[in-house]
């Protein structure tokens, strides 16, 4: 896992605490091939939290995965399974760790149509469980347990050997078990440019909207951003950054409005390897919820 130094542990304005902290355990990974480029995978692990002197910070943590990844002359198939346990952060709206339990599945389809045009399918759904929190005297556990459900296509024109402009969209429904007055359901679509990671700028441009609205009535509307890119310098240094715009629900109720925020985050890095087996990576990154 990781060993570093937190400075502050309880993610408090004033009177911050400092601790060494650590996190790792045992894990094993299974993976079976089909074929030349079909596998199967397995993947588990157990994860300790630790923090020398803050002992009620200290959590027991694991996750579990399955993933069958089927690959075809024209069609790929990618269905996965996974459970993961975690005590962290839910979100930048909550300065306090949470103990979460998330169960998700994923199916992945993708046909190659022409020599030009492909096709992709996408479906997953997710249920995530939050004990009891109190936080600023809400209990976070029934805004922060939900279940979701998505469905999306995107379909895929190749301008050149390195690069595609893709259009596609997404529906998702949200439902929360110990909050129904949050459920809702968004639409989004979306377009632009990717690049192949061969290239000499890799990453992706797309554009689009997001329309979200409550069971109840309530709307709001998002201009959706999403723009990746790496400057492959050399084989040994990489330039890069990246900016998204898109909404997601708060972790708070709200009234007279919808639960929502709008989360908008920016990235740079630079990427050098020093030697066979050593890298060295600066990123700066900056997030704002509204």
């Amino acid at each position: 896992g990781t060993l570093g130094v937190d400075t502050n542990v309880f993610y408090t304005p004033t009177e911050r605490q400092t601790d060494f902290t650590a996190s790792g355990g045992p894990g094993l990974e299974i993976v079976r091939p089909l074929g030349s480029s079909s596998r199967i995978r397995l993947d588990g692990g157990l994860d300790y939290v630790y923090f020398l002197r803050t002992e009620s910070q200290r959590r027991l943590n694991g996750h579990a995965s399955g993933l069958v990844d089927l690959k075809g002359v024209k069609t790929d198939v990618v269905l996965e399974g996974r459970w993961a346990r975690t005590y962290s952060r839910p979100n930048y709206e909550v300065n306090e760790r949470v103990q979460q339990e998330t169960t998700a599945a994923r199916l992945f389809f993708k046909r190659t149509l022409s020599e030009r045009f492909a096709l992709t399918l996408s479906g997953d759904a997710q249920r995530v469980d939050t004990e009891t929190t109190e936080y600023l005297g809400t209990d976070l556990g029934p805004f922060l347990t939900r279940d979701l459900a998505r469905a999306g296509a995107e379909l895929r024109m190749a301008l050149s050997i390195k690069t595609q402009f893709v259009t596609g969209g997404e529906e998702s429904w949200y439902r929360f078990p110990r909050a129904r007055e949050r459920d809702g359901r968004s639409t989004l679509a979306y377009g632009g440019l990717r690049t192949d990671a061969t290239a000499l700028i890799s990453g992706q441009a797309l554009a689009g909207m997001r329309w979200f609205a409550l069971d109840s009535g309530k709307r709001r509307d998002l201009l959706y951003v999403n723009v990746e890119a790496t400057w492959n310098v050399s084989p040994k240094t990489k330039l890069g950054g990246g900016y998204n715009r898109d909404m997601d629900y708060s972790a708070f109720g709200t009234s007279g409005a919808t639960p929502t925020n709008r989360v908008e985050g920016a990235e740079a890095f630079f990427d050098k390897m020093l030697v066979r087996g050593l890298y060295l990576r600066l990123f700066g990154r900056m997030q704002r919820l509204s």
